[in-house]
């Protein structure tokens, strides 16, 4: 359907004028190629005419900004995992198989070991995956951080007992399908036990809105704390995660955006996540 088609068939914002501008039709028409969905598109670009004078709506490049603003102001961000001096904090990452929870693990470790050179120790739940201890390993040798493997929940608090001299420490669990309850309540033995501060729910950014919607209904007994949003490079475009992200049911805390350890992970900050809606940062 042409974007023109699609105006006609759009929810309609009370109060904003029922028309697009040619330079709102131009931005309305890259947020489709960015893959927002069009009723949120059009409902976005008719709350910044709300506030945009008719000569500020001919301009692409400011209604952009003001866009940009828009979408700032309904996205909810963490910020990076905080150390503080004398405490622990405990992270787990779970989520789906195949999301790179094992390879932000180490990002994470290697950028606070090597940025603040915080002790940093691992606990890995993922004694299914083959080769997937071995790999978690191989980092915390390279790290020289200790890693304890947990095969069992009543094996979980003497581990965290040895670990507690490390100032962060990260449980890397075995990926798991959201359809699978029993392994999700097996998983949730775990954590029950552990006790993490945080639990970030790690998703993959090319993964369809209907299976990471899915993945979030079916973790949301595990109470994650946070949104981790990984492979990015593998994301044609950001622009269809607009709807979950601005849902503010968990904030986002990191992106990554390859393979590399421990370059391509950032800090989720929301200029930088509104750009990547829009299309406008790779």
């Amino acid at each position: 359907m042409e974007p023109s088609d699609q105006l006609d068939r759009l929810p309609r914002v009370a109060g904003a004028p029922n028309y697009l501008t040619p330079a709102m039709f131009e931005v309305f028409t890259e947020m489709l190629d960015a893959d927002v969905d069009p009723d949120a598109a059009r409902v976005m670009l008719q709350e910044v005419a709300l506030h945009c004078s008719p000569d500020q709506l001919d301009d692409p490049w400011l209604v952009k900004g003001r866009l940009c603003q828009f979408i700032q102001q309904r996205i909810e961000v963490s910020g990076p995992i905080e150390i503080n001096s004398g405490t622990q904090q405990v992270v787990a990452l779970v989520g789906p198989t195949g999301v790179g929870k094992t390879t932000t693990l180490a990002k994470l470790a290697a950028g606070f070991h090597f940025d603040q050179g915080t002790q940093v120790g691992f606990v890995t739940l993922d004694t299914f995956r083959l080769g997937a201890v071995d790999q978690l390993q191989k980092y915390a040798d390279l790290l020289g951080a200790p890693c304890e493997t947990v095969a069992a929940p009543d094996q979980m608090l003497p581990a965290l007992e040895r670990l507690r001299h490390c100032h962060l420490v990260l449980i890397d669990t075995a990926g798991r399908s959201p359809r699978d309850q029993a392994q999700l309540n097996v998983l949730n033995d775990f954590l029950q036990v552990a006790q993490p501060d945080q639990i970030h729910l790690v998703l993959s950014a090319a993964s369809s809105q209907a299976h990471a919607q899915m993945a979030m209904e079916h973790f949301r007994p595990l109470a994650p704390t946070h949104l981790l949003l990984t492979k990015l490079d593998e994301s044609v475009c950001l622009g269809s995660w607009y709807r979950l992200l601005s849902s503010g049911v968990w904030p986002l805390s990191y992106l990554t955006t390859g393979q590399h350890v421990p370059e391509d992970i950032l800090v989720a900050n929301r200029r930088r996540v509104a750009s990547l809606i829009l299309g406008q940062s790779n």
